[in-house]
């Protein structure tokens, strides 16, 4: 990666996703933070990622203290939102406000691009228990 006066790329393979979960739980999915000033000093009041989970999984019942948009790459599954479910597929977008209980179920293995404002840190993500 380059920084020139505030400017940077970032080459491909240059940033490395981390998981979560647990893989044989079926709850397990991993993000690549693309840009995010909790991973590295940038003059950046947002968080730019891409959420991938696989097939069969879920990202479990969960809220941010934080306003995330999406973008669905590819794939589909369900998304739950305050415990209203909709379709996902790719070319939809998200607009989840912060706080709001989020649950994610992946059909087909599903790429989410994600913004998150203001950045994302994990003391502002929280595991939810929202019955439905």
């Amino acid at each position: 990666s380059g920084n020139i006066t505030g400017i940077q790329i970032k080459t491909a393979g240059s940033v490395s996703p981390t998981s979560f979960g647990n893989e044989s739980s079926g709850d397990w999915f991993e993000v690549t933070r693309l840009f995010s000033p909790y991973v590295q000093p940038l003059p950046l009041s947002f968080d730019l990622a891409v959420a991938r989970l696989p097939a069969g999984n879920v990202i479990a019942d969960h809220f941010v203290e934080a306003e995330q948009v999406g973008y669905v790459l590819s794939g589909e599954g369900l998304v739950t939102l305050n415990c209203i479910p909709y379709r996902i597929t790719a070319g939809d977008l998200l607009s989840i406000p912060a706080n709001i209980h989020q649950r994610f179920e992946a059909d087909e293995e599903m790429e989410i691009l994600l913004i998150t404002s203001p950045y994302y840190t994990p003391d502002m993500d929280h595991a939810g228990d929202l019955i439905c």
